[in-house]
């Protein structure tokens, strides 16, 4: 579709003589011509404007009333905010400038003009007739409700913005080309401030542009910034920053679903990727991760900073040095059950032992009759047959010499 630029400052057709040379001028004959010459073809309308003469504004802005037209803000200011209104959709930029404010006239425009009660009276008249015309229009876009937030806006010559010309309803979105980088500046991580400051950026971008680049060093910062930011938004997903062992700043874009095989990488400057691809080869990030890319900067294989195969052995034979351990355990726990249950034995024997003894002691001391029975002698032979307790026994016999 094409574009009618309304461009410099609103003025009629035969006030733009005497204009400075160069300054730009825009009237109702322009935009007439312009639509006579358009054969019928829809078009849109792209405003660049500090505003001017109101009469011939409200001529603008009526005639284009009548049309299906979208009308984008770069810069509408003055009466230019009102021919802004003419838009069925009203599209706004992050960097737009909308100044409103309230009528007035330069008074060197009054030069020569004798001033009185009564014109001074008729003067005032004019200013509030055309205040209220203007605050109609505002209110037609905006709402009746908004009606006195907009009458003190305008009392204090107030600059809109994108967000209040949104917020109030005198703009109905966001220019589309512009979306984009808006959208993605609420999901990245940068502060408030950093987003303030480069709304500003822009906004001198445009003043450095109107007033031919005087400033060319800070245009060209911006400009790298502004390229930084394009390659930031690029993706739908987010970026990952990472910085090299060899601390070279890098952007993987696209990084956000985990997965970096086949995410392009470029290199950052400033804390920001630049147009440039990161070289091909081998890249060691920070955590010890390798990164391999190809010609086009596209990450071909990912290598963990820990060896997996390596670890998983090392942990196979841990578990098999912690399953020994666990088998010596388990014998020496048999072994010591073994133990207790012969010492068990031996406590057994050696009671049984005692038994006896006390039983053979009772024996000795008991009928003297059995005194006189004295044992046969025996062979050492026969006395290495007997038990322990018939052994006790008889030396027991033979020291009572019975």
């Amino acid at each position: 579709m094409k574009s009618l630029i309304i461009e410099g400052v609103i003025a009629r057709k035969n006030e733009a003589a005497a204009m400075a040379p160069g300054e730009k001028s825009f009237s109702f004959e322009d935009l007439q011509a312009y639509i006579d010459g358009s054969d019928g073809e829809p078009f849109d309308v792209v405003i660049k404007s500090i505003g001017g003469s109101v009469d011939e504004g409200f001529k603008i802005y009526d005639a284009l009333k009548g049309l299906d037209v979208t009308t984008t803000a770069l810069t509408a200011n003055s009466i230019a905010s009102v021919i802004f209104m003419a838009g069925k959709t009203r599209r706004v930029t992050p960097t737009s400038e909308m100044i409103i404010h309230n009528a007035w006239v330069d008074a060197q425009d009054l030069a020569g003009e004798k001033l009185n009660v009564h014109t001074l009276e008729a003067l005032k008249e004019v200013f509030e007739q055309t205040d209220a015309r203007i605050l109609q229009v505002y209110t037609e876009a905006a709402g009746k409700d908004k009606e006195t937030a907009l009458l003190a806006l305008m009392a204090s010559e107030t600059n809109l913005g994108a967000d209040k010309a949104l917020a109030l309803g005198l703009a109905t979105e966001l220019a589309e080309d512009f979306k984009a980088v808006t959208l993605r500046n609420k999901v990245v991580t940068f502060s408030r401030n950093q987003i303030d400051l480069i709304q500003k950026e822009q906004t001198d971008k445009l003043i450095l542009i109107e007033n031919q680049m005087q400033h060319e060093e800070k245009f060209n910062a911006f400009e790298k910034m502004l390229k930084g930011l394009k390659n930031l938004f690029n993706s739908s997903l987010k970026n990952m920053a990472a910085v090299t062992k060899d601390g070279v700043a890098i952007f993987i874009a696209g990084a956000e679903d985990g997965e970096l095989v086949g995410k392009t990488v470029y290199l950052a400057e400033e804390g920001l990727p630049t147009e440039q691809l990161a070289p091909e080869g081998e890249h060691v990030l920070e955590d010890g991760t390798t990164v391999v890319l190809d010609a086009n900067g596209v990450i071909t294989e990912v290598k963990p900073a820990i060896d997996v195969e390596d670890l998983t052995a090392k942990m196979v034979e841990k578990e098999k040095v912690l399953q020994a351990k666990d088998a010596e355990i388990l014998d020496l726990q048999n072994q010591i059950k073994a133990l207790k249950a012969s010492d068990a034995q031996k406590a057994t024997a050696l009671e049984g032992l005692k038994t006896e003894f006390i039983s053979l002691k009772n024996q000795i001391a008991g009928d003297p009759d059995d005194k006189k029975k004295a044992p046969a002698a025996l062979s050492a032979a026969d006395f290495a047959k007997l038990s322990p307790s018939e052994k006790i026994r008889l030396k027991a016999m033979n020291k009572a010499g019975i």
